[in-house]
């Protein structure tokens, strides 16, 4: 790599850095919610004891086994929603946020920039400028941003488990292609696998499709696919742990359930309507960006063939993430699943732009691009100004952070969390009564405690710190 290219790959990392500075900054503002304090009350317990670490970490696998024996066979989630320290230490709470946005930042950074150089033979500070396009829109303009990294359990069991999906799916692919570090790969895919196998169903799903689909391209290619295998292997036992575990019964209950060809196609009927909201300027903006870095290297490529069979595979992939929601509660499901949705279907869109534009490409040589690189990456921020200006300041997760930073309101937030915090752990008062939020930031705020002592919210608060009852004052 020449000293222009290292320059371009500082110079974007730098970028990246100051655009997510807000995000981890907000972060040390946060404070638990909802479902976090169900997950965390005996670790919690073993912490207010003075039980250590080694008794804390103890706490947490026995609520982990009693939740996978009792509610849920989300072995994986269990195990990560009752090691939530930062539930138990709300100084410590955003970690999880911390964790998550790392994790999201770096592998899709990682997996983007390998795939397109394996490709397209694309020089590595393009297909580094791509990547970090890409990644940064999905961090931006993410439909529940306080889902998607901030609220604990919203954010490792949905977007955590999305980036090991993206991980592992890599890794496979990686083991077709190349004879070397297969070893490598196939650990990192075993545990990638074993992860997502034992989350959410709509990504669990996804992963099996997907390990599917590249198992008969080995076979097709005529390839050695004993390591596929061996995964698929691996991801069926371990998801049948997860879907078979008695204890689901229990949330089926409370739910009606809906026939398998209806989910189908109220699946097709809201991925569709998805796909035509979410593509507004921005995200046009975004594919132009990426394909015209990308141009000049499509014909390297092989393939191009079939694309009509790649569109009609690629958009059935992303439309069955919806399809589990739909059958077990006939609804297309909460926030947190709809983030990963709208990840699928930017890759989707991305990925069909690009292999539509090889496909008519394929027998000509791809004129020279005239746009140099300076003025390229100039457009782009001018573009992005004149977006936030025609969709308000409020319109990325960045520029809200931003507002309620500089506004004062995640340091209000905070401060009446401490508030509330330091009632509910008083011993005077039993029956506790708090005060709604005077401010709600935006990518923090997701959910509270209601009037209604009864309420499920409510219960699992007042159970957490061995209260009769909360509520909010009416």
């Amino acid at each position: 790599m020449n000293k222009k290219g290292r320059g371009i790959i500082i110079g974007t990392t730098i970028v990246i850095a100051l655009l997510l500075l807000p995000l981890y900054w907000i972060a040390l503002y946060n404070y638990p919610c909802a479902d976090d304090f169900s997950f965390a009350e005996k670790l919690y317990q073993a912490y207010r004891a003075g039980e250590g670490i080694g008794g804390m970490v103890q706490a947490a696998f026995r609520s982990a086994a009693l939740f996978y024996r009792n509610w849920q066979g989300r072995y994986a989630d269990n195990i990560v929603y009752s090691l939530g320290i930062g539930t138990a230490i709300p100084r410590f709470y955003f970690l999880g946020t911390w964790a998550v946005l790392t994790l999201f930042v770096t592998v899709n950074l990682w997996v983007i920039t390998q795939t397109l150089r394996e490709i397209f033979e694309i020089p590595t500070e393009r297909a580094y400028l791509a990547a970090a396009l890409f990644t940064l829109f999905q961090v931006l303009y993410l439909p529940y941003p306080s889902q998607g990294f901030f609220w604990y359990l919203g954010a490792t069991s949905y977007t955590g488990t999305y980036s090991m999906l993206i991980l592992g799916i890599y890794s496979v692919w990686k083991i077709g292609r190349k004879n070397e570090g297969k070893r490598t790969n196939f650990v990192i895919a075993f545990l990638c696998i074993a992860v997502v196998a034992g989350s959410n169903y709509s990504t669990a799903l996804l992963a099996g499709e997907i390990l599917v689909i590249l198992l008969i391209l080995q076979l097709l290619q005529k390839k050695s696919v004993w390591l596929h295998l061996l995964l698929l292997i691996e991801f069926s036992g371990l998801f049948a742990i997860n879907a078979l575990d008695p204890a689901n019964q229990t949330r089926i209950n409370s739910v009606e359930l809906m026939s398998p060809f209806a989910s189908i196609l109220a699946s097709f009927q809201r991925s569709s309507a998805f796909a035509v909201e979410w593509f507004h300027f921005t995200v046009l903006f975004l594919t132009v960006a990426i394909f015209w870095l990308v141009y000049p290297y499509l014909w390297n490529a092989k393939g191009y063939r079939y694309p009509i069979i790649y569109s009609a595979a690629t958009f059935c992939l992303y439309t069955s993430m919806l399809t589990p929601p739909f059958y077990a509660g006939g609804t297309w499901g909460p926030g947190r699943l709809v983030n990963t949705v709208y990840f699928a279907y930017l890759f989707v869109l991305c990925s069909n732009v690009l292999y539509w534009g090889g496909w008519l490409l394929r027998k000509t040589t791809p004129v020279r691009q005239r746009m140099s690189m300076p003025i390229f990456v100039g457009a782009i921020a001018v573009l992005f100004l004149i977006a936030l200006k025609y969709y308000s300041l409020q319109s990325t997760s960045v520029t809200s952070a931003l507002l309620s930073l500089q506004k004062g309101e995640a340091a209000s937030y905070r401060k009446e969390n401490e508030a509330r915090w330091e009632l509910y752990e008083g011993s005077e008062v039993m029956d506790v009564v708090v005060d709604d939020y005077t401010v709600k930031p935006y990518v923090l705020y997701h959910d509270d405690i209601i009037e209604d002592p009864t309420d499920w919210r409510n219960v699992a608060l007042a159970s957490f710190f061995s209260k009769k009852s909360v509520r909010l004052r009416e």
